[in-house]
């Protein structure tokens, strides 16, 4: 069971979350929705909370969000959370999502999603490699799945049609960025230079950043 607590929540009370519908990440970070524990097209959310503040940040498209909130399960969660939250009010946050609408045939966006679901797990498996020195399975991981090679794999082909330009320029500048990546990992398996390893990881990641800041399909 869960307590109901006040904004001074202590690290045995905030260990408290890790309920059966939880994902403890640390004391401080839980998963508390995404894929099987709220929607599929949600990366994930997550649930910041600190001594003075608490936040939910929704790394997906924000579709679990209302179903995350309306859960049963997530009462005592919440009134764990909401002092917090209330404490957090004044943090900026946007008002409205200005980003651009991309239309898309339902199995369109499915696949679009999946897509991307694919490449979020792609960058952690990468990032665990690197972490492992295994630079050779960095690159093929990189290539054969966020790479040129990959294009084909997902359908870029054929989801270009439905895309504005810019997404598709953002779209092929991240392929690109894959493939420098791969060949730049297999440099540092020689070289041992983790460093710009990671700076070519980052400019792939930075298209990402780029597509999301300016796009969205809900």
């Amino acid at each position: 069971m869960l307590r109901q607590t006040t904004s001074s929540t202590s690290t045995g009370e905030r260990r408290a979350i890790g309920m059966k519908r939880t994902i403890p990440i640390t004391e401080e970070i839980y998963q508390v929705g995404g894929q099987s524990l709220t929607a599929a097209e949600d990366a994930a959310i997550y649930a910041i909370v600190l001594p003075e503040h608490a936040a939910l940040i929704d790394a997906g498209f924000g579709e679990g969000t209302e179903r995350l909130l309306g859960r049963k399960y997530c009462k005592p969660l919440l009134m764990l959370f909401l002092p917090l939250l209330i404490g957090a009010a004044a943090l900026p946050v946007r008002a409205e999502d200005t980003r651009q609408r991309v239309e898309l045939p339902p199995p369109m966006q499915a696949h679009m999603l999946a897509n991307m679901r694919d490449h979020l797990v792609a960058l952690e498996t990468i990032t665990r490699q690197l972490a492992e020195d295994q630079y050779e399975s960095a690159a093929e991981t990189a290539e054969g799945r966020l790479g040129m090679s990959a294009m084909r794999v997902h359908g870029a082909a054929h989801m270009a049609r439905f895309m504005p330009e810019p997404m598709r320029v953002i779209g092929s500048a991240m392929h690109r960025a894959a493939s420098r990546f791969a060949v730049t990992s297999r440099d540092a398996e020689v070289t041992g230079d983790l460093g710009a390893a990671f700076d070519a990881l980052s400019q792939v990641m930075q298209q990402c950043v780029a597509c999301h800041e300016a796009f969205r399909v809900h």
